[in-house]
């Protein structure tokens, strides 16, 4: 990160400050134009002057209104006129999109104009997120950039943002601001020149500098640097109209009465504040306690994949500045209010949502609600938030070979998992070893022998004796239920239908199990006696199979499912015969082996 001027780094004292340095300061120091950021302890003990020093002003804006600030402030805009007549004229006919995307930018253009000031930056790349992500901090691209600085993957890595099954830093307005800002001033340090860096923040420094060595091929080299306007020619076509597009939108920003453009005024004024956070808490409580709407906390936070800051800390969330008090108030009385109180269970086959709500013992509309689903469609591979009903649950985490099996919690967030309830087990209440947390109930049927049942189940035979106190040779009844213990089991059950021309050879080597297997499971005397949409029973986990499929969706490639399963892409690649070039297409069977690879 470039190193910043001293008026930079005093901005920065003013803006963080811990919460014992912000308690001696004096209650009528003046506010800084920087939005506050407030420390949260597991017990915060914030005083009661933070708001009042935050809202004491001694002098008054010289504007309202942010955009009227940025009068006779764009210094690109002034040095760069006659070239970008053809794009104002564009924007022009398109008022109502600028109008738009004004509105959109109210939570905010504030917040960045005072960081591109702070880095002594030209005030046009404020107004970026408008030609990147029209201002919406949800947006994804066809090449799956994301946020309002619209980063690809590798990009947001290389910038220290985080990307993980909670949290994209890319969509972090906060990270993602600072990490856009200090990409651009990279740029700028290599051509000291902004409509270069701006271009090389849209096509990448190396296709910039091939534009300039083929530019000077074709004229005279002179010791300066060709501009953006003399090697646009050389650019990619986005990249011709990228940078002019700023330029127009920011002429017309500053000239919106001249033009009779009804952009949306925003005060002149920090929106929210930053509350840093070390430890995990639930966002639909934040909500809940604030008196937010969900759509605009998500607005603020769309970082957070999820309904809950990730369990490792630390991170913050945005608030209105308004709403900050409420949150230390809601926070300080009842602490335990924001833990999380759900879990994860990943959609394999079979599945649906009455099922799944009867096995966690919630209800279809508390996950719709908590996953925000407007119908009960579901898809294989998709992970699902499940509310915990126990007022003393916390998170806990899936295991990926089995959705169903619960990890332990950490020690500072005890939790048990919920117990499975089948039907046999409601209505028998069989002996069983206290050891034993989470019941699978089978009740035998004619012809069962104990070996078979353990075969089928993958587990040992001495492990059914032990769970059910069986003598060696104990005879077994139909009907009789034997109990088994699902965290040995590791295993998952899936109902696979069978299609036309589908041999049992074909799914066994599909699912990396044994024909015999499959004729065990479904009590079939001849591999042959299947037929089309006949549902087949199929256990997959260590002890009995492969591998586990995954169906590709949207935006997936094999380096995301390689880091989510936890295997090298390499190895992922070579196990289903493909290689690292290979395109997957959404609906694609990905093939997961249990073994790492």
């Amino acid at each position: 990160m470039p190193m910043l001027d001293e008026k930079r780094a005093q901005q920065q004292d003013r803006y963080v400050q811990p919460v014992q340095s912000i308690a001696k300061a004096p209650i009528t120091r003046p506010q800084t134009n920087k939005s506050s950021t407030l420390y949260l302890n597991d017990k915060p003990q914030i005083k009661q002057e933070i708001e009042a020093q935050y809202r004491e002003v001694t002098k008054p804006e010289p504007h309202t209104n942010l955009w009227a600030t940025f009068s006779g402030s764009f210094d690109l805009v002034y040095a760069n006129e006659g070239h970008f007549e053809h794009s104002v004229s564009y924007y022009k006919k398109r008022q109502k999109h600028l109008i738009e995307v004004s509105k959109r930018a109210k939570p905010y253009l504030y917040y960045i104009v005072e960081e591109v000031k702070a880095r002594n930056m030209p005030l046009e790349i404020a107004l970026l997120p408008m030609v990147e992500s029209g201002f919406k901090a949800h947006a994804k691209s066809h090449a799956q950039a994301l946020g309002l600085w619209q980063f690809m993957p590798a990009t947001g890595k290389s910038l220290g943002l985080e990307n993980n099954w909670w949290y994209d830093g890319r969509r972090d307005v906060v990270k993602s601001t600072e990490a856009a800002l200090t990409y651009l001033q990279r740029h700028y340090d290599n051509t000291q020149d902004w409509l270069l860096a701006l271009a090389s923040y849209n096509a990448g420094y190396g296709n910039v500098l091939k534009a300039i060595k083929r530019y000077q091929a074709q004229n005279a080299k002179t010791e300066t640097m060709p501009s953006f306007w003399q090697i646009s020619p050389y650019l990619p076509r986005e990249t011709q109209n990228y940078v002019p597009a700023l330029l127009s939108i920011a002429y017309l920003i500053e000239h919106n009465t001249k033009y009779d453009i009804a952009i949306e005024p925003i005060a002149n004024q920090p929106f929210f504040d930053v509350i840093e956070l070390n430890h995990q808490i639930s966002l639909s409580a934040v909500a809940a306690n604030t008196k937010i709407s969900a759509d605009l906390l998500a607005k603020l936070n769309p970082a957070y994949v999820r309904q809950a800051t990730p369990p490792q800390g630390p991170h913050h969330i945005l608030l209105p500045i308004e709403k900050q008090s409420l949150f230390n108030q809601a926070y300080r009385q009842n602490a335990q209010s924001f833990e999380v109180h759900w879990q994860r269970h990943r959609i394999q086959n079979g599945d649906y949502l009455g099922k799944i709500a009867s096995h966690y013992g919630t209800s279809v509309n508390a996950i719709k609600k908590l996953n925000r689903m407007n119908s009960n469609f579901l898809r294989v591979g998709q992970t699902l938030l499940i509310p915990i009903v126990s007022d003393n649950s916390s998170l806990i985490a899936t295991n990926k070979s089995n959705p169903l099996k619960t990890l332990q919690p950490s020690a500072s967030a005890p939790a048990a998992p919920m117990p499975v309830k089948s039907e046999a087990q409601k209505h028998n209440k069989p002996s069983s070893s206290p050891s034993i947390q989470e019941k699978i109930i089978y009740q035998v049927k004619s012809g069962d022998t104990l070996s078979e049942i353990a075969q089928q189940n993958g587990v040992e035979i001495q492990q059914l004796r032990e769970w059910n106190r069986l003598a060696k040779n104990a005879p077994l009844h139909i009907g009789q239920t034997i109990v088994m213990d699902k965290a040995a089991m590791q295993n998952q059950q899936l109902i696979h239908q069978v299609k036309s021309g589908e041999t049992l050879s074909e799914i066994a080597l599909a699912h990396g199990i044994e024909v015999k297997q499959i004729m065990a499971w479904n009590q079939l005397s001849s591999a042959k006696n299947i037929r089309p949409h006949q549902e087949l029973r199929i256990w997959l986990g260590p002890k009995m199979s492969k591998h586990q499929q995954y169906i590709v969706r949207n935006g997936d490639n094999l380096w995301a499912i390689a880091k989510e399963f936890e295997l090298s892409v390499e190895g992922l690649a070579q196990y289903n015969q493909m290689t690292l070039k290979t395109l997957l297409q959404p609906g694609q069977v990905i093939k997961i082996p249990f073994n790492t690879i």
